[in-house]
């Protein structure tokens, strides 16, 4: 069960940062956040691509916060846990999406669950490496 909270809490401030980088106007407060967010949630190697560009100016924000409404919390289609390891396969952000998208290797580090690999869904139902830890080329969907 620690490896289902940890990712449905990481599901849940994964989607409050994307509505960070969309509402909030500072800079400052919106990448101290998203360090803040890498640091609890990935391992090493591995990083959010919730990111946004700066320096944007009044009209430009109100555009970019206008791209918030294309956003949606992730689904969550299943978690497998064993002891000190999880998979989880989540969808994608695009709003409608009902897609299975990513496969995320989760692990103990230091004594806490920390997503270590990154694995991209394919049209054969399996999930390719995209970053962090490789468990293998390609993985078979744990649901």
């Amino acid at each position: 069960m620690q490896m289902q909270a940890f990712i449905e809490n990481y599901l849940a401030a994964e989607y409050a940062l994307w509505v960070m980088a969309h509402t909030e106007p500072s800079d400052e407060r919106f990448f101290a956040a998203a360090e803040t967010f890498e640091a609890l949630y990935f391992g090493p190697d591995l990083y959010s691509d919730i990111s946004r560009p700066r320096h944007l100016d009044t009209e430009q924000f109100t555009h970019f916060r206008g791209l918030l409404a294309a956003k949606q919390k992730r689904l969550l289609y299943c978690v497998q846990e064993e002891p000190g390891l999880g998979r989880a396969v989540i969808g994608s952000v695009d709003a409608g999406s009902t897609q299975r998208f990513e496969l995320l290797r989760i692990r103990m580090l230091q004594g806490k669950p920390k997503i270590v690999s990154s694995y991209l869904t394919n049209f054969d139902g399996t999930f390719s490496y995209s970053g962090g830890e490789d468990a293998g080329e390609t993985l078979p969907d744990p649901c």
